[in-house]
């Protein structure tokens, strides 16, 4: 029966990829032969092709989940001729990527030449390092649920301050991809949390686009904490919060 259910994750996935972007070739991805499940230290593995756009995503814990590599897949599938650089930190918020904060819950890395590293403690990559040996064309920020507890004038400075940083780095595009659904906080948390991101973005130059996953995701009721979608119903909402978000990435 589990083996089964897998199958049936692995045909949706492929279903909707190929009906939400045009058919591409996949490059092979592989994962580091050289990674250590204790590494402190992620390598910055940025390759140069300066006629390539790049997008640069930063996530947390829902990336370093299935959300992440679904995602990863289907814009390397939309924009197939583009640099994809995927970092992701368990527990992080917009300052941990600022501060370079130490995760012990988890970490992931994700490139197009298929560099990969999965590890549960590591450091926050120095984002500024990022942007400015990426130069990416396209910034993609996966953040929210771990402001919920904050009030709402905290996670707008949080926000604001992110914003801030990347844009003194960059003149890339910037795409912020909202909390989504949650168990364990109430409607209202969340959308005063949204609304609070929401507000930060307003009037931005160039112009944040917010996205609101709350319209495109509901909690499994068979998940576990109330939070991460975990479980055969919250890897099917992975696929599906995935799809919905590479619909809106572009890059003009």
């Amino acid at each position: 029966m589990e083996q089964f259910s897998k199958l049936l994750i692995s045909l949706i996935s492929f279903f909707l990829i190929a009906c939400s972007t045009p058919a591409q070739s996949q490059k092979a991805y592989r994962e580091d032969p050289n990674r250590h499940e204790n590494n402190t230290s992620p390598i910055l593995n940025v390759s140069t092709k300066p006629e390539a756009k790049k997008i640069l995503f930063i996530g947390d814990s829902h990336a370093v989940g299935l959300f992440g590599k679904e995602l990863f897949d289907r814009l390397h599938n939309k924009f197939p001729e583009s640099e994809l650089y995927f970092y992701a930190v368990c527990g992080s918020s917009p300052r941990w990527w600022i501060n370079s904060h130490e995760t012990k819950c988890g970490y992931w890395q994700l490139e197009s030449n298929g560099h990969e590293i999965k590890t549960k403690q590591a450091f926050t990559p120095d984002l500024k390092a990022l942007l400015h040996n990426i130069k990416p064309n396209l910034v993609i920020v996966e953040q929210g649920t771990n402001l919920i507890k904050l009030k709402t004038e905290d996670v707008k400075q949080e926000v604001i301050e992110l914003i801030d940083f990347i844009k003194a780095t960059t003149p890339a595009k910037i795409f912020w991809i909202g909390p989504p659904d949650a168990r364990i906080y109430s409607k209202k948390a969340l959308k005063s949390t949204f609304l609070a991101m929401s507000k930060a973005c307003a009037g931005q130059k160039p112009k944040i686009i917010l996205i609101d996953s709350r319209k495109v995701t509901h909690y499994p009721a068979s998940a576990k904490d109330g939070i991460h979608y975990n479980g055969i119903q919250g890897e099917l909402e992975h696929i599906k919060w995935a799809t919905k978000v590479a619909n809106v990435i572009n890059l003009k």
